[in-house]
């Protein structure tokens, strides 16, 4: 599972090994304890990819291999290309939230990896 976190401090991805349904079951109890509001919906998310990055052409080929969801891959800008994923948004209020996707695993894998390349290397 894909797990992008929109918060006042940005954006945020990760992978998380966890199934979807579990993963939204326990989110769903802790609300529950918590008293937080816990309010899904389906939805899209979007995030920027260079396609100077290593694995862009891995990544791509992958995405439209992708049979899970509906993937889009926008042109930017002549450095840029917008992916696009179909998802449930989690969301606590109107400008933070979470969105969750589950795709084939080496999907999973590659996005997260671009992602972490992305963070850390500033490509």
């Amino acid at each position: 599972m894909l797990k992008l976190i929109y918060s006042e401090l940005g954006l945020k991805g990760e992978y998380v090994a966890e199934s979807l349904e579990d993963w939204i079951v326990q989110r769903s109890v802790f609300a529950l304890r918590v008293g937080q509001p816990f309010n899904i919906e389906p939805g899209r998310a979007a995030f920027l990819v260079s396609i100077d990055h290593p694995v862009f052409d891995v990544l791509v080929e992958q995405l439209l291999l992708e049979k899970a969801m509906p993937i889009e891959i926008c042109t930017v800008d002549q450095d840029y290309v917008e992916i696009s994923l179909s998802g449930s948004w989690i969301a606590t209020s109107d400008h933070e939230g979470l969105f969750i996707t589950a795709l084939g695993d080496r999907t999973e894998f590659l996005i997260s990896q671009v992602w972490e390349m992305a963070q850390t290397a500033k490509i």
